[in-house]
């Protein structure tokens, strides 16, 4: 029993520097948090790339971004999904992109600085398109 307490407090302390760690910049300066809220059909694409793992373990690193598995998930939902999921992007980008703050998502799994974040979502807006001008 004295080992289950230890590991309660280690990682109660772990959890504690953590969250200061990331409220904090490299300054020690507070930044802002941004909240990415995902809407359908957006949080539907990004759940049909879930292929390498699941988010809550790897983060953005369990997503396929390729042309081919977006195009699946296009041929599934229409083009109209496709084209309201890039809006949707391309929205989350102009609402963040000038931003010096830090993008949060407790579905993706990630905390990013915002061009971390709009790096990532520009992967995604970039197939979108192709897709988008060859269905044209």
């Amino acid at each position: 029993m004295k080992n289950a307490g230890a590991g309660n407090r280690a990682r109660s302390r772990v959890t504690r520097r953590t969250e200061s760690a990331r409220i904090k910049n490299i300054e020690g300066e507070m930044k802002e948090e941004i909240t990415l809220k995902l809407d359908q059909p957006l949080l539907g694409l990004f759940e049909f790339c879930e292929t390498y793992c699941v988010s809550e373990c790897c983060g953005a690193d369990a997503f396929e971004i390729t042309e081919e598995r977006i195009s699946e998930w296009v041929l599934k939902n229409g083009m109209a999904a496709a084209e309201q999921a890039e809006e949707q992007i391309r929205c989350i980008i102009l609402a963040i992109g000038p931003r010096d703050a830090n993008v949060v998502s407790k579905r993706i799994n990630f905390y990013w600085p915002t061009q971390a974040c709009v790096a990532w979502l520009e992967r995604w807006k970039a197939i979108l398109n192709i897709l988008i001008s060859k269905a044209k």
